[in-house]
C-alpha cells in the first residue's frame, strides 16, 4: 500500500484513489467530529466524508469509482468539521481534477494552446483565400483581417511560452531560454 499523504492533494485525476489524512487537534474523531470536504466550483459539487484512522486524525479516501464520476476542472475545496448540530470550518483550498486518458481521448491541452491551435488553422485557412468580405444575394460575410490574426497569434504565442515555462519549471526541468550575461 502506498504512503498516504498528509495534506489534501492539489490534484486529483479523475478515475483514479485519492487517499490522505488530516490532523484537525480541536476536531478529533475519537471525541465524534466527522471531517468532510465540499468540493466545488460553479458547476458542480461533490461531498466527501472522512473515517477515523485511529491514529487520532481522519482519513480521508475518495474510491476510483467515485472519482470517475467527477467532471475534470478547476475546483474549490471546504473542509469543516460537524459533531451533532456543531459546524466548524477548519480548511480550503484549491484541486484540480483531471481526466484520466485510460477512460478515453483527452485533449490535454490548455485553452491557450487549443486557441493558438485555432488562430494557426484560420491563417493557414486564409492563405488560400483572398477576399477578408463577400456578399451574395444581400448577404454580407466580414471575416477577422489578417493583421488582428497576427496580432492575436503573436499574443497568444507569448502567453503559451509563458505557460510552458511555468509548467517546465513545476516539474523540476528548469529554464528552456537563454541565460544572457553581460560582463
Amino acid at each position: 500500500m502506498p504512503d498516504i499523504a498528509t495534506t489534501e492533494p492539489a490534484k486529483i485525476t479523475s478515475g483514479s484513489t485519492a487517499s490522505w489524512t488530516k490532523d484537525v487537534s480541536d476536531y478529533k474523531p475519537e471525541d465524534g467530529w466527522v471531517l468532510s470536504y465540499s468540493i466545488f466550483n460553479a458547476l458542480k459539487q461533490y461531498t466527501v466524508a472522512a473515517t477515523d484512522n485511529g491514529d487520532s486524525t481522519h482519513l480521508v479516501t475518495i474510491s476510483a469509482a467515485v472519482s470517475a464520476l467527477y467532471t475534470s476542472g478547476e475546483y474549490e475545496y471546504q473542509s469543516y468539521a460537524t459533531k451533532g448540530v456543531e459546524r466548524y470550518d477548519v480548511g480550503c483550498g484549491d484541486l484540480v481534477i483531471s481526466p484520466n486518458a485510460a477512460t478515453g481521448a483527452v485533449d490535454g491541452r490548455s485553452h491557450i494552446k487549443k486557441t493558438l491551435d485555432a488562430i494557426n488553422t484560420t491563417l493557414e485557412m486564409r492563405a488560400t483565400k483572398g477576399n477578408e468580405s463577400y456578399s451574395i444575394d444581400g448577404f454580407a460575410v466580414t471575416r477577422n483581417s489578417l493583421e488582428s490574426l497576427i496580432s492575436a497569434k503573436t499574443k497568444y504565442e507569448n502567453w503559451y511560452a509563458q505557460e510552458t515555462r511555468a509548467a517546465r519549471l513545476e516539474k523540476g526541468l528548469g529554464h528552456s531560454g537563454s541565460v544572457r550575461v553581460r560582463l
